[in-house]
Formats: C-alpha cells, sequence, structure tokens
C-alpha cells in the first residue's frame, strides 16, 4: 500500500511540474495544480496529504477548442476570452498554439465568460462558480456544460442560403439555434416559448411574456411576432439586442450570446414578418 500511495504522489507531482510550459496538457483540470490564487466562493482544494509541487498560481484557466466534441489535442489559437467578475472587473485573454488559456488575474467569483473568434461571441448561459473551465467543460462534461468550450458556429447565426419563409426561417434558424432553450422543459423558464414543433403556432399573433423588461418599460399587448409590424414583434426586437440587456424587451438572444446573429439572418426574420408572417 505505501508503494501505492508513493506512485500515485509521484504520478501527481509529475503532472504539476511547472516546467511543462504553458502548451501541456491541453484539455486537463488546470487548477487542480495551478490553483493557488483560487478566491474563497470558487476554491478547489488540493487534495491533502499527496506532496504536489506548486505550479504557477492561476485564478482562472482552460483550453478552448473548435468544437464541443473535439479531442484534447484539437484546442485552437486567438481565441479572446473576455471575462467579468461579480465587482464588474473585466479583463480579456487569448488562447495559445495548444488552445490553453490562464490568468493570474484576481477575481471575484461569479464570472460573465465570453469567448470570440472571427466575430463569432459564445457566452455561457450563467455565472461561472470557479475558474477552473476545464472541469466542468471536458468529456465527458458536467454540471450542465454541453462539452468542450467551442465558439459558437456561424451556421447556427447565419444559416446559408436563408430566405425570408417561414419554412426557411423553422428548417435553418429557429429549429437550429434556438431550440436548445426553448424546447421542452426548459422552455418554461425560456419565455414559455417551445419551438421545436409548429414554431408559428407558437410564434405569430401569440401574446409575449416579456417578463425581462424592467417594470414600467414593457410594450403594451407586446406579442411574440405581429404580422406586419417588426418593430413590435419581442422575435425581431431580441435579435437586435447586443450584450446590454434592453429596458423594453430584456436580454438579447441567443442568450449565450446575444447580438451575435448576421444581419441577413435578422433581415430574413424582419422580411418575413414585415409581409405578414405567412405561413409558406
Amino acid at each position: 500500500m505505501r508503494h501505492l500511495l508513493l506512485a500515485v504522489a509521484g504520478a501527481v507531482v509529475a503532472a504539476c511540474t511547472p516546467a511543462n510550459g504553458p502548451l501541456m496538457r491541453p484539455g486537463d483540470d488546470c487548477l487542480r495544480c495551478h490553483g493557488g490564487l483560487q478566491a474563497d466562493a470558487g476554491a478547489l482544494p488540493v487534495t491533502e496529504g499527496l506532496p504536489v509541487k506548486r505550479a504557477t498560481p492561476w485564478s482562472f484557466a482552460g483550453t478552448v477548442y473548435p468544437t464541443v466534441d473535439a479531442g484534447a489535442d484539437s484546442g485552437i489559437e486567438g481565441v479572446s476570452v473576455q471575462v467579468t467578475d461579480a465587482a464588474g472587473s473585466t479583463f480579456q485573454v487569448r488562447s495559445n498554439l495548444a488552445g490553453n488559456f490562464y490568468s493570474a488575474e484576481r477575481v471575484a467569483f461569479p464570472l460573465r465568460v465570453c469567448v470570440s473568434r472571427n466575430g463569432a461571441v459564445q457566452c455561457m448561459l450563467g455565472p461561472a462558480p470557479h475558474g477552473d473551465c476545464n472541469l466542468c467543460h471536458a468529456l465527458p462534461p458536467a454540471a450542465g456544460a454541453l462539452g468542450r468550450i467551442a465558439p459558437v458556429a456561424q451556421i447556427q447565426i447565419c444559416p446559408p442560403g436563408i430566405q425570408p419563409t417561414y419554412s426557411s426561417l423553422d428548417q435553418s434558424f429557429f429549429k437550429v439555434s434556438c431550440t436548445a432553450c426553448h424546447s421542452g422543459a426548459l422552455a418554461a423558464s425560456s419565455g414559455g416559448l417551445d419551438l421545436s414543433g409548429d414554431a408559428f403556432s407558437a410564434l405569430v399573433d401569440v401574446t409575449a411574456q416579456n417578463s425581462q423588461a424592467q417594470p414600467g418599460s414593457a410594450p403594451a399587448g407586446l406579442l411574440r411576432v405581429k404580422s406586419g409590424d417588426p418593430g413590435a414583434s419581442l422575435l425581431y426586437q431580441k435579435l437586435l439586442i447586443g450584450p446590454t440587456p434592453s429596458p423594453e424587451f430584456g436580454e438579447g438572444m441567443p442568450l449565450n450570446s446575444p447580438g451575435s446573429v448576421c444581419k441577413e439572418t435578422r433581415d430574413a426574420v424582419q422580411q418575413w414578418i414585415a409581409s405578414g408572417a405567412p405561413r409558406n
């Protein structure tokens, strides 16, 4: 047993040797060794009794990939990672050749984290309780993560050849980009809107909840889609809102990347509604 413990301890020391450098072990649990700057609210304790050699302390670290199911050695370089902490402080880091990013910036948890690449932005749906990104964004994922950290795919927000018709919007946009939240049990906490079935009946001339609007700011009688009037349609207004919420309409959509839907897609939605929102 003593030999087994020594072997485990030796493996931990080897894994946590700072000399391995910034390109080491992409996709691994970075703060298992580099966790010296974790704040109390997000602390990840090091297992007691093992002679772990303390690596360079970081408060925040992870690895960015091209897709949520990419292999560990497929990290991508040059992705911007923007962090806003609980005190409102912001900073930005970029992924290196291995896809790794890290910071020793002292932060107050929880964090709001977004990644961006080539104009596409992906934000976490909820606050990050600690800075050990790869602890949850792994394969298999944990704590509700979808998988690896990956910038939003352009196909979701800029589907090629999208047309201002209901059928095109439903097949290329609603069913692809919106149903991660607007479907099934999640629909109840997403404005009660379920787009996984007959999206037309769920949208056109249906009263919007608009629960995110500030008190006294919500337009009266707002509909999810008002036939012939994009400006009075919550669907279209949500696509125009960027990272800063609107007093009248709340958070922009998609929630994890507000303002990211490209002009071609927004224009198709606007033109479809303006033409009377037909089931075409």
